[in-house]
């Protein structure tokens, strides 16, 4: 008799685990034609496991959105208007960084420039704000002018160029980034447009840009100036540090290298911007900079050093919001 009812409990528990497996199977193919039948690509890659389906939140079969996938799906969305580049015969977000002269307030130069990130704030280098002659100061920017030396109104076109006052400049107490507050905002047009900010500090992109603008004569002897986006490609950050390290130069975590060009002959290299090229817009990675060295070296027959402005986010955003 012990053993009858013994072996009646065995197929009660064998019965009740086998039908829950079924109706476990039945929950994820039903989740499974769901997902099938409101979305593209290859079926094996919208199954799941019970344990990750438990994560679905809506009606139980979306998968959550993270954090940076959201940040990902507003940058490309056509709501955000950066890094859209309409002509090809100018950059519309690099900005002309001007040093006056204190004593002579009509007599500027152009040694550096910056990129508009906004319809009021201008993201540089600290290098770029100091680098003029002993005491000349950093009171304007210029946009929609990329041909920094064309002076003739009737080369230069009135309607692209703007020149605007600064309001204030904000420095970085210890990295060589900054961004510049105009005096009031400016008009999109055209010429003039922001980049877009990265979301996080990656820079391993596929398509890296940086800008180059070079002085060119014709055959007439007009001077011309031929603007360009040239290729790039970064390092990994082992290969920068052996690089450099030959000449006493550390690298931190905010910094990166990439193969450039020297040699911007129409407003200089300092502050210009290393760009990712994603999804049609530009997102500025990185800005031309320095490091220090205990020795001399030939800048060309090395990488460019640029900072990085995805470990600056946090920074960024709270002066954008002052």
């Amino acid at each position: 008799m012990k053993l009858i009812f013994f072996l009646i409990f065995v197929f009660v528990v064998l019965y009740g685990e086998i039908a829950a497996a079924d109706v476990n199977r039945t929950r994820l193919s039903k989740w499974r034609r769901y997902r099938s039948s409101t979305t593209e690509g290859p079926e094996e890659s919208l199954t799941t496991d019970l344990g990750s389906a438990s994560t679905l939140t809506g009606f139980g079969f979306d998968n959550p959105k993270s954090d940076r996938e959201r940040k990902i799906e507003e940058l490309l969305s056509p709501r955000t208007k950066c890094g859209l580049l309409k002509l090809n015969t100018t950059v519309p977000w690099i900005v002309v960084i001007e040093h006056h002269d204190p004593l002579r307030r009509d007599k500027r130069k152009t040694l550096s420039k910056g990129v508009l990130i906004g319809d009021q704030h201008v993201l540089t280098t600290v290098s770029s704000i100091h680098n003029s002659h002993p005491f000349w100061i950093t009171n304007s920017v210029r946009l929609g002018d990329p041909a920094t030396w064309i002076t003739e109104k009737s080369q230069r076109g009135d309607s692209n160029y703007t020149r605007v006052g600064i309001e204030q400049v904000y420095q970085h107490s210890t990295k060589d980034i900054a961004i510049i507050k105009l005096a009031n905002k400016v008009t999109f047009t055209d010429y003039i447009q922001p980049v877009c900010l990265p979301i996080d500090d990656n820079y391993n992109f596929r398509e890296m840009h940086y800008h180059m603008c070079k002085r060119v004569e014709d055959t007439d002897n007009n001077r011309k100036f031929d603007v360009r986006l040239l290729s790039s490609i970064p390092l990994a950050p082992q290969d920068c540090e052996i690089l450099f390290h030959r000449k006493g130069a550390e690298f931190g975590a905010s910094e990166f290298c990439a193969w450039d060009e020297f040699g911007d002959t129409c407003m200089s290299d300092v502050g210009g911007p290393l760009m990712a090229f994603f999804n049609g817009k530009y997102i500025v990675i990185g800005l031309n900079s320095y490091i220090f060295t205990s020795e001399e070296f030939e800048s060309g027959d090395y990488p460019g050093v640029y900072v990085k402005v995805g470990s600056f986010l946090t920074w960024i955003n709270t002066i954008l919001s002052l």
